[in-house]
C-alpha cells in the first residue's frame, strides 16, 4: 500500500505520519505567561514617624493582564504599607510601596513580604527587612 492511499484509508495513519515529520494536529504549544517582581531596596530602616519607598518594577513574560499587590508577612509592630497603585494595568511596570511607621512604633524588625498576583499566572514574592530604629539612633 503507498503512503497515499494508507493516508485516505486513516485518519490515524495521518496522525502518524504527522508526528513522524515533528509536526502534529494544530499549533505548537504556547509559552507559558509569567509575571516576575524586582523590589528597591529590599530592607529599610525607619525611624518612628518616619516612612519610606519601595520601588516595583513588573516583568511579564507571555502575559498583558494587569497583576495586582498584597501585603503579607510580619511587618514590624506599628508599620503600615500603601501603593501607589496596588493594581497595574498591561503596559505599566512600576508602582511605589510606602511603609509608614507610627509616631508610636517600638523599636524592632521584621518583613513585609509582597505578593503579586495575576490571572492564571504564578503568585510571585519578594521580601522587605524592614526595622524600626530606636528613638534617637542615627544610623540612617
Amino acid at each position: 500500500m503507498s503512503i497515499r492511499a494508507l493516508i485516505r484509508s486513516s485518519p490515524f495513519a495521518l496522525g502518524l505520519l504527522a508526528a513522524a515529520c515533528g509536526g502534529g494536529y494544530g499549533s505548537d504549544p504556547q509559552p507559558t505567561p509569567a509575571i516576575a517582581i524586582q523590589v528597591n531596596p529590599t530592607a529599610l530602616t525607619l525611624q518612628p514617624g518616619q516612612r519610606g519607598d519601595i520601588t516595583i518594577v513588573v516583568t511579564r513574560t507571555n502575559y498583558s493582564g494587569s497583576v495586582e499587590f498584597f501585603v503579607e508577612g510580619n511587618a514590624p509592630s506599628g508599620v503600615s504599607a500603601s501603593f501607589s497603585q496596588s493594581q497595574l494595568p498591561n503596559g505599566t511596570v512600576t508602582t511605589t510601596m510606602r511603609l509608614t511607621a507610627a509616631a508610636t512604633a517600638p523599636a524592632g524588625a521584621g518583613t513585609v513580604i509582597l505578593r503579586a498576583r495575576g490571572s492564571r499566572v504564578a503568585d510571585q514574592t519578594a521580601t522587605i527587612l524592614v526595622t524600626i530604629a530606636a528613638t534617637g539612633s542615627s544610623d540612617l
